[in-house]
């Protein structure tokens, strides 16, 4: 049995963390999360759940990943999967404002 589920990566499996972070690179309106729980945007690049979220489910774990920067989970919430993808970041800290203005 898988025990966890760790993501790493980019806005295509961001579960929220760019909500968290100072750039402009976000998804926290409409029409994001249309699909989701209760149609609200959760900082997901999606309409609805992620890959993560799907793959998670399938192994018997929780049916969607908690952001690592979300301040509404616990550290016992991240034992069986988190997620430190971030949409728009880079090493520099210009990444975000130049990726999103090319």
């Amino acid at each position: 049995k898988v025990p966890a589920i760790i993501v790493f990566g980019d806005s295509s499996v961001d579960s929220g963390n760019n909500n968290f972070i100072p750039t402009i690179a976000k998804s926290n309106f409409p029409p994001y999360g249309k699909d989701f729980p209760n149609g609200n945007p959760t900082g997901r690049f999606s309409n609805g759940r992620i890959a993560p979220d799907f793959i998670s489910e399938a192994f018997g774990l929780k049916p969607t990943i908690p952001a690592y920067l979300d301040p509404s989970y616990s550290i016992s919430e991240f034992a069986t999967g988190v997620c430190f993808a971030s949409a728009g970041t880079g090493f520099d800290n210009a990444t975000a404002s130049v990726a999103v203005s090319s």
